[in-house]
């Protein structure tokens, strides 16, 4: 009788110690779960929120850009109507990038600059995926320079002065618009003038 009352409470601790361990096991599960599910949560929340905060901040830079150019427009206009004039239109457009990328909250920081500095004339071919590109080439190059830039830029308006007279618009598809590119290229580096090529134009 006492050998029977020992086995039965062997069984009934065993029993135990599975439904302890069954429950911990699904504890954990649940925990691990419930971890799994804030964190994505988070995850999924912050790029949306950094997703929203880039569209607002893209759709302020635009404002500071068109809006500072709109103002600057006659003075663009008299500065780039004739060549002699490209190099004071030049500064002008320092000190108005200069003051978009202060107001949009980018500070640009050039290092060895001496060694642009002593360059009188060079091809420069930059990475380009965005437009700020542009406005840092303007902080980061001390010397006079002109862009190349597809042809399809002297169609935006407003924005197509800079590349009427001053700046290289190039068909990439007109054998005779590369040609014309070429030779005005060739033009520059012998008056001493640099040439940005920008890593998405090709001829």
């Amino acid at each position: 009788s006492t050998q029977s009352r020992s086995s039965a409470a062997s069984d009934v601790y065993k029993r135990q110690s599975k439904s302890s361990v069954s429950f911990s096991l699904m504890n954990n599960a649940l925990i691990f779960f419930l971890s799994c599910s804030i964190h994505n949560f988070a995850h999924l929340t912050m790029k949306k929120i950094s997703e929203i905060l880039g569209g607002v901040w893209k759709i302020y830079a635009g404002l500071v850009l068109s809006l500072s150019l709109i103002i600057l427009y006659p003075f663009y206009a008299i500065l780039l109507s004739k060549e002699p004039w490209f190099k004071t239109a030049l500064k002008l457009l320092k000190v108005h990038t200069w003051f978009i990328l202060l107001f949009v909250g980018i500070y640009v920081k050039v290092e060895n600059k001496h060694f642009l500095k002593s360059t009188k004339s060079a091809v420069i071919t930059p990475n380009h995926s965005s437009y700020l590109d542009i406005l840092v080439l303007y902080q980061a190059i001390p010397n006079y320079f002109v862009f190349m830039g597809k042809h399809t830029l002297k169609t935006i308006p407003i924005f197509n002065i800079f590349f009427k007279k001053m700046n290289i618009a190039v068909n990439r598809k007109s054998i005779m618009s590369g040609k014309m590119a070429l030779e005005r290229c060739a033009k520059e580096l012998q008056n001493e003038n640099s040439v940005v090529l920008l890593s998405l134009i090709h001829i």
